[in-house]
């Protein structure tokens, strides 16, 4: 969907005290648009259930570009950052796996059980062996495909490792190259860096997530940009 309003944190901002997703939205007043991110939860279940409840999105959003400012140039929050990034990459790693060491015995007992039906029926069978054939078919498929997104998602994940230098790379250049981009571009950066944002009510607290792909992937752009650049020159 297009962001007509210049969001540029649409779909990254979460109020942690409700775990919900900050949505964008506007008011005019004396023909002066306001734009703010106002906590999911507050708008379904009613505002006092939520401490957050809304903030202006201009200033969250220029506390976000200033904190990845900051880490371009702070080694100390760039080694913390890193840190974070690749302890999630091997919680996720550790959470796919897991699940398919518990997937990979329930698919093996389902095709013994179809293999064993098949040589029950001997090709004829009643309704009823037909259709637990039927179930058996499907629930197989079911963790078959399971298993292939599985697999899929480990490989993603080791072609996404990021090292210290990309990422110093990504992060250090950022300042510089962010006053040259359109709002469209400043916005496909920020989705590209950023995986969450979860704003605290006390202070205005945000805790941001990276993407380790999309740190890679911007650091890898930077790269091409300044070997063009010097080919011009």
């Amino acid at each position: 969907m297009r962001n007509k309003r210049g969001a540029l944190l649409k779909g990254l901002v979460h109020c942690t005290a409700c775990n919900r997703t900050m949505v964008h939205t506007c008011t005019a007043k004396k023909k002066r648009l306001y734009r703010y991110y106002v906590c999911g939860g507050a708008s379904k279940n009613g505002y006092a259930t939520c401490p957050t409840l809304s903030v202006a999105a201009k200033k969250t959003e220029d506390q976000v570009v200033d904190c990845i400012r900051k880490m371009g140039s702070d080694p100390a929050l760039q080694e913390e950052t890193l840190r974070q990034v690749q302890a999630e990459q091997k919680r996720q790693s550790s959470a796919l796996k897991s699940e398919r060491k518990a997937l990979l015995p329930k698919l093996r007992r389902k095709q013994k059980q179809l293999k064993n039906l098949i040589t029950v029926m001997g090709g004829n069978g009643s309704s009823a062996l037909h259709e637990e054939l039927h179930e058996l078919e499907t629930a197989i498929g079911v963790l078959e495909r399971r298993a292939t997104e599985i697999r899929e998602d480990l490989t993603k994940l080791e072609s996404q490792t990021i090292n210290k230098q990309h990422f110093k790379e990504a992060l250090s250049l950022f300042d510089p190259i962010w006053h040259e981009l359109f709002p469209r571009e400043k916005e496909r950066v920020m989705h590209l860096l950023v995986r969450r944002i979860g704003y605290g009510s006390e202070a205005g607290e945000l805790d941001i997530a990276f993407h380790a792909a999309g740190v890679r992937a911007l650091a890898t752009e930077i790269e091409q940009l300044k070997e063009i650049e010097g080919r011009a020159a």
